[in-house]
């Protein structure tokens, strides 16, 4: 039996599923998503999938979902003891 057939499936916190859930695509499915969100989606595709933000509202939230995203990133570093 091929890996591709068979279904494995995980635990991941309700954050994480929230995140993938938000940055999955209408046309595939979380496997999907969580699958192309591995597989070297790159920054320049990204760009180039998205409309620009004209409002400022919008971009507002943007900002302040993007500076809780880096604080998080933050604490989950390890510190730097050089």
């Amino acid at each position: 039996m091929s890996s591709e057939t068979v279904d494995k499936h995980i635990r991941v916190s309700v954050r994480v599923h929230d995140r993938i859930k938000a940055l999955k695509r209408d046309d595939e499915t979380m496997g999907e998503a969580i699958d192309r969100l591995i597989d070297g989606y790159t920054l320049a595709e990204f760009a180039t999938e998205t409309k620009p933000i004209g409002d400022d509202a919008a971009r507002e939230q943007l900002c302040t979902a993007y500076e809780e995203y880096t604080e998080d990133i933050e604490r989950t570093m390890a510190p730097d003891n050089s």
